[in-house]
């Protein structure tokens, strides 16, 4: 594998025929990694911190893009920073839209994590030999979102099934089943051998009665209707129950329409 060194004396001499500028060829030579080519995910373009190492996933020089470690210079005033890893790599794809570039001397960062602040940045090039040396020149912080979502989770909705077992433990399962209907529709009493028979209140009292609704709807393509009617006295042995059109009556037509769906 070529040095650094040796991939200057082979370049240098077609750099020098293509007129570019000494300072720029400079860099980009430098910038030159002989190792393999890696893919990196156009999303991830902001540069970040990690203890004094400014860390560049992809900066773009002319057509080459690369991947650059900048390691802070202590005691520097203004700000110091010298490249200590680098290597060219090739995008998934070619979006480059918010990725750090150098141009004229200078390499700009538009997005620098640092903490919970992120900054717009720019250095300029003040040394390319023996190393790769910019200072910083520009520092802007960038504004936090007024209401930053980046750790919020999205609210999920709740089923038909989640949302008709919500109102029949509020509205169904004591102020109707355990109140009217458990006096008759229980093992052993006048109601036990229909269809609708339900247990007391327990720990499982109200999965097991909302289950033998739902098996009632399953069965009946009119369960819902048939039921109301039984409630509100039509053709029920027990009477009405629930006067049609009441809160308890329109609370039972809900939460049986929604675990009929």
């Amino acid at each position: 594998m070529l040095g650094l060194k040796r991939i200057r004396e082979v370049v240098n001499p077609v750099v020098k025929k293509m007129n570019y500028l000494y300072s720029k060829c400079r860099v980009i030579l430098l910038l030159v990694y002989t190792g393999s080519w890696i893919t990196l995910d156009a999303a991830e373009h902001d540069a970040y911190v990690v203890g004094d190492v400014v860390k560049i996933p992809v900066l773009s020089v002319g057509a080459s893009i690369y991947s650059l470690d900048l390691q802070l210079i202590p005691n520097t005033d203004p700000v110091q920073l010298v490249m200590v890893a680098a290597q060219e790599i090739t995008l998934s794809e070619a979006n480059l839209s918010n990725a750090s570039s150098f141009a004229n001397n200078t390499l700009t960062i538009p997005t620098l994590t640092a903490g919970n602040a992120s900054y717009r940045i720019e250095l300029i090039l003040i040394s390319a030999e023996p190393s790769v040396v910019l200072q910083l020149s520009k520092v802007d912080l960038i504004p936090a979102e007024a209401n930053p979502s980046t750790n919020s989770q999205p609210t999920r909705t709740q089923t038909d099934f989640e949302k008709a077992e919500a109102l029949f433990n509020e509205s169904i399962a004591q102020p109707i089943v355990q109140s009217k209907c458990i006096s008759c529709h229980r093992q052993g009493r006048s109601a036990g051998g229909t269809s609708l028979v339900f247990v007391r209140s327990s720990a499982t009292s109200q999965e097991i009665n909302i289950s033998t609704f739902e098996a009632l709807l399953q069965r009946r393509n009119d369960g819902i209707n048939y039921i109301l009617r039984k409630v509100s006295g039509n053709g029920h042995g027990g009477g009405t129950q629930l006067a049609a059109g009441s809160a308890s009556y329109n609370n039972l037509s809900e939460f049986l329409t929604l675990l009929s769906r």
